[in-house]
């Protein structure tokens, strides 16, 4: 028995000796918390201000201070005339950033634009035009770029067209006789 309470009076004098804690968070946990946060929203700031001034340039009808904004490493007179053609077609008239989703030194954008194709790009006018897209941006040593990509289909319009075979070379299965045994066919 008198073991019993020698224990027990160890196991009471080790709980009091520590520190009260219970109910409460470790102290600077909160802290990292809010830091952590902080940084977050002034990264997503940082994009949100680079993402208007991509558009407010497009909206101005300036796609080359926009191209500015394109990531560096997509910087180069192909890539800089294939977006000036490409923009130049419409006539932004306004946008909405409507999602921002960070992932570390990467971003999906959605952003809603209202535009009009410039006239002469197409013959008819279909009047004010709305699309939600979603944009990936970048980035780079501590700067947002918009990241590049190349369209599916060229903006300038020249589409490779499938070849065709020659005129003088008969498309597969005209003039053969169908539906018969070749062994009958040749009796």
């Amino acid at each position: 028995m008198r073991r019993f309470y020698s224990v027990a009076a160890i196991i009471v004098l080790s709980f009091a000796c520590l520190p009260c804690s219970h109910g409460q968070e470790r102290p600077g946990l909160e802290q990292t918390i809010e830091a952590s946060q902080k940084r977050i929203d002034e990264a997503k700031q940082a994009l949100k201000d680079r993402i208007s001034e991509y558009w407010k340039a497009l909206v101005a009808g300036d796609p080359s201070k926009a191209f500015a904004y394109v990531e560096p490493s997509a910087q180069n007179e192909a890539n800089r005339s294939r977006f000036m053609n490409g923009m130049t077609r419409f006539q932004f008239l306004s946008y909405q950033i409507q999602e921002i989703n960070l992932r570390g030194h990467e971003a999906d954008v959605t952003v809603r634009r209202d535009f009009k194709i410039a006239p002469g790009a197409i013959p008819i006018d279909p009047g004010i035009l709305h699309q939600t897209l979603e944009d990936r941006w970048v980035q780079v040593e501590g700067t947002w770029y918009a990241a590049h990509h190349k369209p599916a289909l060229p903006i300038s319009g020249s589409r490779v067209q499938k070849q065709r075979p020659p005129p003088s070379v008969p498309p597969q299965g005209v003039g053969q006789k169908g539906g018969g045994n070749q062994k009958e066919d040749q009796k």
